[in-house]
């Protein structure tokens, strides 16, 4: 009896865990569908499209910090120097 009461638990604690896995996919793509609908509509009613698309290219240079502070992933002086570069870039095509 003991021995199913731990096996019952292991598998609560796993469904848990796929549980938490569906949600944060499903909040992936909630965040997905209304940032391409975003993006849609900026192309469509920016004066030029090309606004919109720079300011969206900004995106890696956002996953690229993200992934530092949330991931630990390595954070070099290229990399830092290619997010600058992007950011300088979109604010100078936009002004």
């Amino acid at each position: 009896m003991k021995h199913l009461l731990l096996v019952w638990a292991k598998l609560v604690g796993v469904l848990a865990t796929i549980a938490g896995l569906f949600a944060l996919l499903a909040a992936a793509a909630a965040l997905s569908y209304v940032g391409n609908w975003l993006l849609l509509r900026g192309v469509a009613t920016a004066p030029n499209p090309g606004y919109a698309v720079a300011i969206s290219g900004l995106q890696a240079a956002v996953v690229t910090v993200v992934s530092v502070g949330l991931l630990g992933a390595s954070f070099s002086w290229s990399k830092a120097a290619g997010v600058l570069l992007c950011a300088i870039g979109v604010m100078l095509l936009v002004r």
